[in-house]
């Protein structure tokens, strides 16, 4: 199967503590809020067309609503929701008009651990901002990545029904994913309960990264991995948490592949991890103890 995928659309965030997530993606994160209305608030990247990248709610728990892919159009939504539906994919819902900013045309259903995935094409575009030189801003999403108790068996159901394609693998530990595009990977999967482990914001470059992680660490912003660059992808990256807990990455200079490019298998170690080694300065990645997320198999409240 050729995918239609050509990159993460959003992400739909739910917190306990709505007002202090907001206020940290809007004024320390510095994302553009778009649009809130019933206690549900849309952050757009500045540097991106897409009219938001992170919807976020307050609920009970923090808990990962779901994320939504872009497909190039309506006909590439259908023929992917009559694939799944032909395969018995658990589905969340027909095509149809959707009501959220930027509208578009879309569905939903659930992959194999339980996350809700949205599918959607026809969205109508914002005008992207061209960023003010050295403002360290994030310009749009990077990529997810989700932990999920059987790596291969993920892979193996993203490749069947979506058509990703794999282009590394850390040892059987991780395993990185790739659309339609060249970028290395939009998600990936590493072993763990099933629950988001990050979202990653793309920066301009490595220099714009550090100054965004300048302004992290000036605001006590928990750093909990990084600066460094990693083997996979060969992208730059610094870890933070937000107040919620939910972890997000700045990256950059994320590797382009040809279209022939050959999976490579790379063993776990940390100069694997982090090839320039400085990300150790600050420890290993330190998270809250994993449990599975409470949104699996749940439909969207919104």
């Amino acid at each position: 199967m050729q995918t239609p995928i050509t990159h993460v659309r959003y992400v739909a965030l739910a917190v306990e503590d709505f007002a202090a997530e907001r206020q940290f993606l809007q004024e320390l994160w510095c994302l553009n809020e778009e649009a809130a209305q019933d206690g549900v608030a849309y952050f757009a990247g500045r540097g991106s067309t897409e009219p938001f990248i992170v919807r976020l709610r307050k609920a009970e728990d923090r808990r990962t609503d779901l994320f939504a892919f872009a497909v190039g159009d309506r006909t590439d939504v259908d023929h992917l929701y009559a694939s799944l539906r032909d395969d018995g994919v658990k589905l969340a819902g027909e095509p149809a008009e959707l009501h959220s900013p930027g509208g578009g045309y879309g569905f939903r259903f659930f992959d194999l651990d339980g996350r809700l995935v949205e599918i959607s094409a026809d969205v109508k575009e914002r005008v992207a901002e061209v960023p003010a030189a050295k403002a360290a801003i994030p310009q749009g999403l990077s990529h997810v990545v989700f932990h999920t108790p059987d790596v291969k068996k993920a892979v193996a159901w993203y490749e069947r029904h979506l058509g990703l394609r794999v282009s590394d693998w850390l040892d059987e530990f991780m395993c990185f994913l790739r659309g339609k595009g060249s970028k290395h990977h939009c998600m990936a999967f590493l072993v763990g309960p099933p629950t988001l482990n990050h979202v990653a914001f793309e920066m301009v470059n490595a220099d714009e990264m550090m100054r965004g992680l300048g302004r992290m660490l000036k605001n006590d912003v928990r750093l909990t991995w990084g600066p460094g660059r990693h083997t996979a992808g060969d992208n730059t990256f610094a870890y933070f948490q937000s107040p919620a807990g939910n972890n997000l990455e700045y990256t950059a200079e994320l590797e382009h592949l040809p279209d022939d490019w050959q999976p490579r298998t790379f063993p776990r170690s940390p100069e694997i991890i982090d090839q320039w080694g400085t990300g150790r300065i600050a420890g290993p990645p330190t998270y809250p103890p994993l449990k599975p997320d409470p949104a699996l198999w749940a439909n969207d409240p919104v």
